[in-house]
Parts: structure tokens; sequence; C-alpha cells
């Protein structure tokens, strides 16, 4: 994309949110009084929440239900209030005792692409020996209809390919638990194939979004961070004003450059990188300055809570160009991390990160 491009593609963009902006908010007379009541601020646990929101839910799932509400505060949720003692508790295998090629194989299972190439067989196989990377690709069999021409008839049930998925999430690895969020969300709309009685849970959007944001803030998983911005509607949330809304998609879309910066990712991405570049800064075009002064103390606040979680993304196998699978300690695993220019990025936050064991 050329600089004028990029400049035309900034323009569209700003514009675009004032249209939203003159939509959402009665011609910049302040919020919508017709808005829903946003979800609190304050953090209650899963039974505290439920017994809270019972009353004012409707019967069944309701993918509309969270629009301009925002998300709820998930901090006191915890994976035992979706998962079984047993799945939490299941063994699973490591990747960094494979071989080097065994590793790559089985890393790539995560991978849309990668789920049509592999054979269910080898998946199941590998899934069975306890391998939360082909046990997420299971889950990818969620979306029956799309999987209609790869299974065969009887070969995987809707709920079987859901177990799988929780029993993946169940390991806290961020590709698994942002891949659980996404066979929920299969499940839910997946309308060819019928949904499941799972999905018609009026809470079911409420735990795709807790596993959406634990993938994010347990591991900085890029994909989740990009599908926590409330602008791109994919799951089913907003907040009562465009204004609202505009800082977080802003928060989370430049938390992913951090993690992208760390990860290197510019340098193998290419193309999507760009893209997401691109919509981050039309996403700065379209603030205010002082708008922009918020949502900056919004990643800065976000940041500090969150420090631990880059030490957690070092001690976790990386594939940074495709290509090999780099495990902590060995050669190759550090150089797959950027230590320099994330702490350039966080200084204006105040904020820098060592090495681990430094």
């Amino acid at each position: 994309m050329d600089v004028q491009q990029r400049k035309g593609f900034s323009m569209l963009r700003a514009g675009s949110f004032c249209f939203l902006a003159i939509l959402l908010t009665a011609c910049g007379q302040g919020a919508d009084p017709t808005a829903p009541e946003p979800h609190p601020t304050e953090a209650y646990t899963w039974a505290e929440w439920v017994e809270r929101e019972r009353p004012r839910r409707p019967v069944q799932y309701d993918h509309h239900y969270h629009n301009r509400r925002g998300l709820p505060n998930m901090r006191r949720w915890r994976p035992e209030d979706f998962l079984t003692r047993e799945e939490l508790d299941e063994p699973h295998a490591e990747l960094c005792e494979l071989p080097q090629d065994q590793r790559l194989e089985v890393w790539s299972l995560v991978r849309d692409s990668n789920n049509i190439l592999a054979s269910f067989e080898e998946k199941l196989a590998y899934a069975e020996r306890g391998y939360a990377e082909a046990q997420a690709g299971m889950g990818w069999y969620c979306y029956q209809h799309t999987n209609a021409a790869v299974l065969e008839p009887g070969q995987l049930s809707l709920d079987e390919a859901y177990a799988w998925s929780r029993r993946a999430a169940a390991s806290g690895d961020p590709r698994a638990m942002y891949r659980h969020s996404e066979c929920m969300r299969f499940m839910a709309q997946d309308r060819q194939s019928g949904r499941a009685e799972h999905a018609l849970d009026p809470f079911w959007m409420d735990q795709i979004h807790y596993w959406l944001w634990r993938a994010a803030t347990e591991g900085l998983y890029g994909r989740a961070l990009v599908d926590l911005r409330p602008t791109r509607g994919i799951n089913g949330y907003s907040y009562p004003t465009w204004e609202e809304s505009a800082l977080y998609t802003y928060k989370w879309s430049r938390i992913w450059e951090l993690q992208a910066i760390f990860r290197r990712v510019p340098y193998y991405l290419g193309p999507q990188y760009m893209e997401t570049q691109g919509e981050l800064a039309g996403q700065r075009q379209a603030l205010s300055e002082e708008e922009l002064q918020q949502a900056e103390a919004m990643v800065g606040e976000w940041l500090r809570e969150h420090l631990h979680v880059w030490d957690a993304i070092y001690h976790r196998p990386n594939s940074p160009g495709g290509s090999h699978v780099h495990c902590p300690g060995e050669p190759g695993h550090l150089q797959g991390f950027d230590y320099e220019s994330l702490n350039r990025e966080l200084a204006q936050y105040g904020l820098r990160v060592e090495l681990p064991g430094k």
C-alpha cells in the first residue's frame, strides 16, 4: 500500500467512524437513552454473574444480547467454572519432547489450512496421545457444515468435536483456548447443521468472550486480540457509545501491535501485518487527541496489570518462520523475540521487560 493509498484508507476509515458516531450518539448529543443497560465494571465470580444476569436474559441464547453492553469484567471467572475437574486434571503431552519434524507437524494442526491438509486419522492419533495442539485441531470440526466434505458420515459428532475442544482448552495453551472460543462460535452460528443443544444456553456468548479474553490475557494470542475489538462485531458485542467502542478497538489493536513487534511478526507475516497496521493507523486518525490519550492510558493500564505475559510468551514454544518449532533453552528460541524493539515501545508507558534470567 503506497502513501496515497494509505492516506485515502485513513480518511475513509475516519469518515466511517464519524458516520457511525452520528448513528449511535443521537446526532452528537451524548449517549442514546434507548441503549440497553451496560454491563457493570465491577468483577463478579461466575456464579454471582449468572445469578445477577439470569433475570435480565432471554430464556435462550441471543447472539445480539451483548450489543452496546460492553464486555463483562471477567477477572474473577476461572477455567473450573466451565470445565470439569476431570478435564482440568487430564495430563497433556509435551510438544518439546518430540523430534523437530514431528513438532512442526503437531504445532501446525491448530491452523485452518493444516486442518484441511492433515488427515482426520492423523489429528485423532495425536489428540489421543494428549497433544493440546491436535485436540484444538479436532475442535475445528465444530463447524460441521463446512467439514461435511472432509468427514465421513458418523465419523465425528458435533458433541465429540466440542469435547476435544474443551480438553484442549484445559491445557491452558492460548492457541487452544482461542480455538475453543471459535468452536463455540461455530456451534452457535451454524444453522445449516442445526445448533447444538449446548448453544441454546443464554450464557453461551459470555463463555465465548471468556475464552477469547483468556487467550489474549494469558498469552497475547494475536487472533484473540484482533477478535476482541468490538467494532468487528463477530463476537456480538459493542459498547453503549461509538466513542467507547472506538477506544476499546484502539486498545486491543495497539496491544496486538506490541505483541507482533515482540514476536518479530512484521518480518514474516507480511500483508496481514500491514493490513492490521493500516487499520490501526485509521483508528488513530479517527480519534481526537484527547481520545487518543485516553486510549493510550487504557493500553498502559492493561500492560501494567499484565506485565507477566511477556515471560509467559517467552517460556512457550514458538515458530516465527513456520519452518521450525523452537523450545525455551534451545538455539534459535531467543531469536524469535525482539526485546529491544518491544522495550522501545513500552518506554512511552514507563515500562520495561527483561529477558528471563537477567
